[in-house]
């Protein structure tokens, strides 16, 4: 985690992780209770899929072979997986809006 401590402080990384995890699991609740929003859970989890991305270089540069390296990976992509598929469901949503728009909200 050296690498990551060169690019930030160790308190500046957690309060990044701990804001980009409160804001993705706020958007998680106003999806799941409020309303449709996968625009707002792409955002968040293309957010997350930068930070586990980050980690994984710091982790890597730093050149020694440990478990982070069989973890962290999969992270990253299980965090832009979602944000693939987040973005399927923003097309579905896209797609039905402009439908209902365009019957003047029939069906």
């Amino acid at each position: 985690m050296a690498a990551l401590g060169q690019t930030a402080s160790q308190a500046t990384w957690g309060w990044i992780a701990f804001t980009a995890g409160a804001l993705h699991l706020s958007a998680l609740y106003v999806n799941g209770t409020r309303r449709r929003s996968p625009h707002l859970r792409a955002a968040c989890s293309g957010v997350g899929t930068l930070f586990w991305f980050q980690v994984c270089l710091g982790i890597y540069g730093t050149g020694l072979i440990n478990t982070g390296m069989a973890i962290y990976p999969w992270l990253a992509v299980f965090s832009a997986r979602n944000v693939m598929a987040a973005m399927r469901d923003a097309r579905r949503s896209d797609d039905q809006f402009k439908s209902e728009v365009d019957t003047g909200g029939r069906r």
